[in-house]
């Protein structure tokens, strides 16, 4: 199975959280890549709030992503901060790009998986994980929920995982995003079997 992760990250918190994932599914002996969603003003808004600039550097070293990566996938991750309660802007333009394969139904029978990234609780990552899930299900592509007790004592929503990084970016995704990535990633591989 390739597993494609797909993320969009300028503050780093959503990649740290992609790159935890990536790291369960080559523990498991899997074959996933992680890919960066361009975004042409992510120095700049590095810059103007002093965000951790050789995390921004780490995270440009990704093969940047094209709608024609996600065909060779089986399944696809997409890791998105929330902006307004939706994905990015630069996540919605690879959704977009990706409409040459809607026609034909190219991308239809692969799975899905969401990761979201919020200031705040009230930050809308809910519906961002539901607008990763919105566009798979117009793709054809099937959206794997996570189940309420995949990591018994923590409370998950069914659309994907979620970590909040306060208003100032600051909160690292840690030892409990370590602990959900690792039980989503056995979860993604039992039932993509």
């Amino acid at each position: 199975m390739k597993i494609g992760l797909f993320v969009h990250s300028v503050s780093g918190n959503t990649y740290l959280l992609a790159r935890m994932l990536e790291t369960a599914f080559h523990d498991l002996g899997k074959d996933a890549t992680l890919y960066r969603v361009s975004d042409p003003d992510g120095q700049a808004l590095v810059d103007q709030f002093e965000l951790d600039a050789d995390l921004y550097r780490e995270y440009l070293r990704l093969p940047e992503a094209t709608a024609d990566d996600l065909m060779p996938c089986d399944h696809l991750v997409f890791a998105s901060p929330t902006y307004f309660g939706n994905v990015s802007a630069e996540m919605k333009t690879l959704f977009d790009a990706a409409a040459i394969f809607w026609t034909d139904a190219m991308l239809a029978g692969k799975t899905c998986s969401a990761l979201a990234t919020a200031g705040t609780t009230e930050g809308g990552a809910d519906q961002a994980l539901k607008a990763i899930h919105t566009f798979a299900q117009h793709m054809g592509i099937i959206s794997i929920p996570v189940p309420c007790n995949l990591v018994p004592g923590m409370d998950l929503p069914a659309y994907g995982l979620k970590h909040y990084t306060g208003t100032d970016g600051s909160v690292r995704p840690g030892s409990t995003q370590a602990i959900q990535t690792e039980a989503l990633a056995k979860w993604i591989v039992k039932q993509t079997r």
